[in-house]
């Protein structure tokens, strides 16, 4: 296992984010080369489905679209990568 770098210690949605966005399939998506800009990445991405996603959104189409739309632009409107990192977070009992 990687370093997980500081700022995503405590915040294990965010950590496995983090340990995921190399597996990510890529087209558009950029992932930046610096470790802390990984995290922050991982960050952002934590703190905008934890903002955007509605109660009870798993299942339902509507509103696994919200969490969908929220994320797809931060990973530069690539669709693989954002359905990839959905299949995450939808399996993530914390969100």
């Amino acid at each position: 296992m990687t370093d997980i770098p500081g700022i995503l210690h405590g915040n294990s949605e965010a950590i496995v984010i983090y340990n995921n966005l190399f597996s990510l399939p890529k087209k558009n998506f950029k992932i930046p080369p610096v470790d802390i800009e990984r995290a922050k990445l991982a960050k952002k991405i934590d703190q905008i489905v934890k903002e955007k996603a509605p109660a009870g959104w798993r299942g339902d189409q509507a509103r696994e679209s919200q969490v969908l739309n929220a994320i797809y632009p931060i990973l530069e409107q690539d669709r693989e990568a954002t359905q990839a990192l959905f299949d995450i977070i939808k399996n993530q009992a914390n969100y």
